[in-house]
């Protein structure tokens, strides 16, 4: 599903990493991922923190909001709650408090988040860069989605 991503999404891990040290991971909205050069986490758990990552790209997450924060919070639960309900790796025990059981989409839980004074639990993992995104990556999510049902059901 995610292997589309690997044409268009620059990873990075070592000295030109930008990531911070409490993140495994950040994703800017140009399509870079920059995880921390010395974060050490199972093979599972970097699938989990990258296709989170991919997830935030292709769901366009990287939209301005006035509360940052609670829009970056809502944004991880709605990637955390589809990579759960798709078996997708294991999530890293310290990156994300678990979601609410009731699915929201992004924007309802940002607004009920803002409503009750949210304050950041994980620090920001989406990065913001000037300009479009080429191509778009909720196209590029989709074409990964496609082949994904078309293989499984060729099987």
């Amino acid at each position: 599903m995610f292997h589309p991503f690997l044409h268009y999404v620059d990873v990075y891990r070592g000295e030109q990493s930008g990531c911070p040290a409490h993140l495994p991971a950040i994703v800017s909205s140009r399509g870079s991922i920059h995880c921390h050069p010395t974060r050490r986490l199972t093979t599972q758990q970097w699938c989990w923190v990258l296709g989170h990552c991919y997830l935030h790209l292709g769901l366009d997450h990287h939209r301005e909001h006035a509360h940052m924060d609670a829009w970056n919070q809502a944004c991880d639960e709605a990637a955390a709650r589809l990579l759960a309900s798709m078996k997708w790796g294991e999530a890293p025990p310290d990156y994300l408090p678990e979601p609410p059981e009731a699915a929201q989409d992004e924007e309802k839980r940002y607004q009920e988040l803002v409503q009750r004074g949210f304050t950041a639990v994980v620090p920001r993992d989406l990065i913001f860069e000037a300009g479009k995104a080429d191509p778009p990556f909720s196209r590029v999510l989709a074409h990964g989605i496609r082949r994904a049902v078309e293989d499984a059901v060729a099987r």
